[in-house]
């Protein structure tokens, strides 16, 4: 489950207990999660003086985070 406010995506069990499956980075928070064939798809957005985002991104087995996606518009100028 997605848990913006704590910028963290929670993993529930069967008794309810949660733990901390993922942890977005400041200013990000995730929204959505996808599990395909293995791999996990994140989608975060964020806000640090404006909307950032969204962004997707791949999880590895190893940990590493790769970003597939980024669309965050720039300011105009």
């Amino acid at each position: 489950m997605a848990e913006s406010a704590g910028r963290q995506i929670l993993e529930v069990d069967e008794m309810g207990r949660t733990t901390t499956f993922y942890q977005s980075e400041s200013p990000w928070y995730p929204v959505n999660l996808v599990f395909q064939e293995g791999v996990t798809f994140v989608m975060e957005v964020g806000y640090e003086k404006e909307h950032l985002g969204p962004r997707i991104l791949r999880l590895g087995l190893d940990g590493r985070r790769e970003v597939l996606a980024d669309l965050t518009v720039p300011p105009p100028a």
